[in-house]
């Protein structure tokens, strides 16, 4: 059987099924044949019976290929229209049911999506028994808790040297979309942001949370009043260098000891623009408005099965590559934009954190007599 949960329901809301056979041409290269497909009406207007829900129905099949439901001539009831031919004597028997023990294993499979039962579906025990199906009594792995602390993101070649660089990018992108020069001073990085989520290879396993990342400069200043004397002294020279920090730790309940889980971070500016296009002020109502959040860089962690407290460092990628939120992210600046210091030297950005597990906390209690 094929399972899938979806969060809508309404009766234009529709499953196509294609029938397609397989075959191999003489260069031995694979050749796909449709031999036509049907339209599943999954949502009804009028509410089911348990009897008829778990009685086989025949689904009948038409000419052609299911691209044709996006030509414009094709309205509904499509089933209907003069352009969709049936082929005669030609149906699918299937049996649509209710599956309420798929419901505490939803996070681990995205929503519209069909697996099979005898697919290995990362989070879940083998199947007991003979028959295979890990979802007919699904049973979730065991989960563990882990932190994450000290996590800071260091840009190479300098903080202010990639943000400058990351402006001009956007500025570039801008000018190809509008048609107008916008100064650099107009464009404001609003906030920068750290999203990290539990990622088991179909999806992430819940949402990801979304934290502030501040520039450590910040962080100093904001310690003591006599170390920020000593910092706002040299700050000007040290400040190209800073990283950016989180200032808590970090928890992630899902983790599972499974090779496809993985830690997806994900490095996020907002830019604000203070001006109009013509270069006038903007009045508050419309500053939200011009807000816009860009995905810079990225990277992924696969802790071990034998995962142990440690220290971490990862490289952050960035540019056309696939990642697992199917973002397009900025690229790397050419050689021709970058500074002289990313000539001089490898372009490596890097995250780095201190991982925790759970089993691995002690907690210090005391009992006041």
């Amino acid at each position: 059987p094929l399972y899938f949960h979806t969060s809508l329901n309404h009766p234009h809301v529709v499953a196509v099924v294609e029938v397609v056979v397989e075959g191999r041409r003489p260069d031995g290269t694979l050749q796909t044949l449709s031999c036509g497909f049907g339209i599943l009406r999954i949502f009804s207007h009028k509410p089911e019976s348990p009897t008829s829900t778990s009685q086989d129905k025949r689904l009948r099949l038409y000419h052609g290929s299911p691209r044709a439901l996006l030509h414009p001539l094709l309205q509904d009831p499509i089933e209907q229209n003069k352009h969709m031919t049936l082929i005669e004597n030609c149906s699918l028997q299937y049996k649509l049911r209710p599956h309420p023990l798929l419901e505490p294993v939803f996070h681990l499979l995205p929503e519209n999506l069909l697996v099979s039962g005898l697919q290995q579906i990362p989070g879940l025990l083998p199947a007991h028994g003979e028959s295979g199906d890990a979802l007919r009594k699904p049973r979730l792995q065991k989960s563990l808790t882990c932190y994450l602390d000290d996590v800071f993101f260091t840009l190479y070649p300098s903080l202010e040297k990639f943000e400058e660089e990351l402006l001009e990018l956007v500025i570039s992108d801008r000018f190809r979309e509008a048609g107008s020069p916008l100064d650099v001073g107009a464009l404001e990085i609003l906030e920068r942001r750290l999203c990290v989520g539990v990622h088991n290879g179909l999806g992430f396993v819940h949402r990801p949370q979304v934290l502030v990342l501040v520039p450590e400069l910040e962080v100093a200043l904001t310690r003591s009043a006599s170390f920020s004397r000593k910092v706002g002294s040299s700050s000007k020279a040290s400040s190209g260098n800073q990283a950016l920090v989180l200032r808590s730790r970090l928890r992630l309940p899902e983790m599972v000891r499974h090779p496809a889980f993985a830690i997806v971070f994900q490095l996020e500016y907002v830019f604000n623009s203070p001006s109009g296009a013509d270069g006038n002020a903007a009045s508050l109502t419309s500053l939200s408005s011009l807000a816009c959040m860009h995905m810079v860089r990225w990277a992924v962690w696969n802790p071990s099965l034998e995962a142990v407290s440690g220290r971490v460092m990862l490289p952050l990628q960035g540019g056309i590559q696939s990642n697992p939120s199917h973002c397009l992210v900025y690229k790397v600046p050419p050689a021709s934009m970058s500074s002289e210091e990313v000539n001089a030297r490898d372009p490596i950005s890097v995250i780095a954190f201190y991982m925790l597990l759970a089993s691995s906390c002690t907690f210090n209690t005391r009992a006041d007599k």
